[in-house]
Order: C-alpha cells, then structure tokens, then sequence
C-alpha cells in the first residue's frame, strides 16, 4: 500500500487559521550580511552553461566526496538552471561568490511524483546526513517547478516543491522498522550563512525555504506517523527570505539537536515570508532564535507533543526554545506556544520568551498560549495595534504557571486588554513592568502585582508566590 508524506506543518496551517522597557531591545541595523564561512581543502569550480547545470553541479559534488572531507563545491559568479539535487553524506562547503551574484534558479517541470514514488521527498537541494556548510548565495525558484501531482494531504494537484532545501534524512529503506519504541536515528548537521532564498510568481512554489528534520515517506501504513528522524547542530546566519506563501525556516522532528537561527547581533535572518519559523515535535532539543528580523503575517509556531494526538508515539522528550532580540513584525501573531503533550499529561516544551520588540499591525495578540505550561515572558516591547498583547488559556486548552514581568505595553494600542489570562489559565504569575493599562484576569489561583487588573483580585501571598517563582527564573537563564 502506497505510503503518504507526513506534513504536519500543513496541518499546521489549519490549526492556525483556527484558532518595563529594555535598551537591549534588538536594531535591525545591527545587521550585517557577512559570510562567517572560510572554505578549506580542494576547490571544484562550476560555471554555468545557461541551460542545465545540474549533471555539473553533481559531478562536482561527487568529485569532492571523492578527495575527502571538508573541499569545496564553488559556483562561479552567473546564473545556474538546475533540477532536483540529492547530496548523500556531504562534509564540506557548497560556496557562491555572493547574494545575487551566484544565482541558483530551479527549472520547470521536475519529476516531484517520481520522488515521492521512490519514498523521496521533493526539494530542490537536498542534503542528507554530513555536514554541508552553504554560503554566499541566491537560490530562486521558479513558479510551478513540478510537474502536476496529487497532493497527498489535500488530494489536490499541485506543482510545489516542499522544499528549497531540505536538510535531512529524505527516504526510508526497506529496512526501516517502526515496532520499537523510539524512532531511528540519523546524524546529520547543517551550516547556512549568507544565503538569499526566493520565489518567483504568485502562486505557492514551495512550502518551505530551509526544512531541517525527518521528512519522509513511508509505504507501510501501520507505520504512518513513524520518522527516520535527524540529530544534530544547525545553524542558519545571515540569511534573507522572500515569499507570500513560504515558511523561512522549519525544524522538524528533530531528536538530541541543537539549533541556531541568528545567534548574536551580526548574523541575524530577515524574513519577509507567510511565516517566519516553526518548531514542529522536536526531541530532547535546543533551539535559540535571535537577533532576527520577521517581517511576515506569522512569526514564529512551537509546538509540540503532536504525535500523542494522532498516533500515540510515546518518544517526546522535554525541548527548549529560547526567543530573545527579535524584531517581529505581525499581522496575524508574532508567537504561538502550544504543547499537545499536555493531552497525556507530559510537557514537551519549556519556552522563553524575553527582549524581543513586537511591532503588530492589527492582529490577533503578540504572544498565545493555547495549552502549555512554565513558560517565561519578560522585558519584551509591544507596539502598534492589535485585539491583545499576550493571551492565553481558552477554549479548553489550559496554560498554567507562566511568568509574566517587566513587559512594555505603552506603544501598544489594544482592542481587548494588553494581558488576557483567558477562563483556562492557571496559577500564572504578572508582574507589571511599564504597563499601560490592564489585566484581564478570568482564570484560576492567578497572582497579579504591579499591574492594574480587571476581575479576580490578587492572590492574598503574593511574596511567597514570587519566592518560588525565582527558582524558576534561575533554572530558566541562559
């Protein structure tokens, strides 16, 4: 029986449709696209032909596989049209001379059914597994690359890829078993520096630029849900996304990894995308998104512990996801946080959420909780217009024990209230920063000081409940 790619970040989509001040608030113009990476070893120089260059670009690859570890595949200045590319086992550098003076276009028509037949999953470059350092870049692609296929999610016919590039494991074997209790492992890790991701049209062309993770596909029902999943450090600096319909970045059922997304003041991404990040049942993993600028309708989606919800897979440990100096500018909202862990009574997320500058524009909230715990939010800057500022705990979905302090509302015109702890929000602690107004609070055992508040008054032991509160903050430092 014919297997089906997993796309929850499609689900995703659906699901989301649904439902005091800092001076170290982050400058965009502290950004500075500079390639960190230094080329090492043998140099296999590619020049384009102006048609196809894809046997090129892949006897290059072969040949640097060939001489070892660590030379460089280099793409001269000029345009290059090429197909579907599928790096196996890379430790080296894939080099341009600059954004916009390499430019790497797909071409039309790419076999995308072939590939999901062959239990691959279609992007334009694929790494899997090794260590591919990328840099100094454009990569484009084109309207409708694909040949028309079905969908397997929606049944409708598409010509998309999934991805620009994909870094990860993009098949399963015959040999893949999925009775045991966790899922299989590959090691694999990524470095992308300096890199322009673009689409051209105004149809959907892809549905994510850089997908880090286990995509695969899998031609055994009972297994359907199960992952050849990716451990690793990823680190993506200096990058530019472009697109109405993309997502910049995704990680992906990744398992004992480590992500980077920025990093520090000079190496910070700018997306101009549909949304900006998502971090989709990622395992025993650290990500840390900094010093970014995200220009998109949505920012950035945690979620996890979604496989309890569908197919009972009992392998999610704790993951970390720290968010600080950013500057996230939002039409729909900029940060989502939802564990479905919770439904099994297992958190999979701890979130910290502190000195990023929200700039909404007439949108939902900044920052919502549909059903997490223990997260962190303090010293961030709100401003423009919005219903709410941070909401959190409704339609049955609880949120408990988050930390709210030092927030800065003034610049924050809201049609609600800046703060709404919504009838599903428990034992969460607001402190007030420089606030200008206003907490609703309709939850349970709430603790509110510093702050003016509508509804249930302050809990009568406010020190003790701060008292414990700081153990929290001291284990939740970086």
């Amino acid at each position: 029986m014919k297997g089906k790619i997993c796309f929850y970040p499609l689900f995703l989509l659906i699901i989301l449709i649904f439902y005091s001040c800092n001076n170290e608030i982050f400058d965009e113009s502290n950004i500075e696209n500079k390639s960190s990476i230094n080329k090492s070893g043998e140099v296999f120089t590619v020049t384009p032909n102006g048609v196809d260059d894809t046997q090129n670009i892949r006897d290059a690859f072969a040949d640097a596989k060939a001489a070892g570890s660590g030379n460089t595949v280099y793409l001269s200045e000029g345009v290059f049209y090429t197909g579907l590319l599928i790096i196996e086992d890379f430790n080296g550098y894939f080099m341009g001379a600059g954004k916009g003076s390499t430019t790497i276009i797909s071409l039309t028509g790419l076999p995308c059914a072939n590939m999901m037949a062959q239990e691959m999953v279609p992007a334009l470059i694929t790494f899997s597994t090794g260590f591919p350092k990328v840099s100094d870049m454009t990569i484009e692609i084109v309207e409708s690359p694909c040949q028309s296929y079905q969908n397997p999610w929606d049944a409708n016919q598409i010509q998309s890829l999934i991805a620009t590039m994909l870094i990860g494991p993009h098949a399963i074997d015959e040999s893949f078993d999925c009775s045991g209790e966790v899922p299989e492992v590959e090691e694999g890790h990524s470095f992308i520096d300096n890199v322009e991701f673009k689409v051209s049209g105004q149809n959907e062309t892809t549905y994510y630029h850089i997908s880090i993770g286990g995509y695969t596909q899998i031609n055994d029902a009972n297994c359907y849900g199960w992952f050849k999943t990716l451990k690793g450090n990823h680190t993506v600096t200096n990058c530019d996304f472009y697109g109405t319909n993309v997502t910049g970045v995704d990680a992906f059922q990744l398992v004992d990894s480590k992500v980077i997304i920025g990093g520090s003041p000079n190496n910070g991404n700018n997306f101009y995308t549909f949304m900006a990040m998502d971090a989709l049942d990622n395992d025993n993993t650290q990500i840390e998104v900094s010093y970014n600028v995200m220009e998109s309708p949505i920012g950035i989606n945690n979620l996890g512990g979604l496989n309890f919800i569908f197919y009972g897979i009992q392998y999610i440990p704790l993951s970390n996801y720290h968010i600080h100096h950013n500057k996230i500018m939002a039409e729909w909202f900029a940060i989502a946080n939802d564990d479905f862990g919770l439904f099994a009574d297992i958190k999979t997320l701890n979130v910290v959420i502190e000195q990023n500058e929200f700039i909404m524009d007439g949108s939902n909230g900044a920052i919502q909780g549909w059903l997490t715990k223990d997260v962190l939010v303090r010293n961030n800057r709100f401003s423009g217009t919005s219903d709410l500022g941070i909401y959190l705990g409704y339609d049955g979905f609880t949120c408990s024990n988050w930390t709210i302090l030092g927030n800065n509302f003034n610049k924050l015109t809201t049609s609600f209230y800046p703060i709404w702890l919504g009838p599903d929000a428990e034992d969460c602690t607001v402190v007030g920063g420089n606030n200008k107004v206003n907490v609703l609070d309709e939850g349970t055992n709430n603790i509110l000081t510093g702050v003016n508040n509508q509804g249930n008054p302050p809990g009568p032991e406010i020190r003790e409940a701060m008292a414990a509160r700081r153990e929290l903050l001291k284990s939740r430092r970086r």
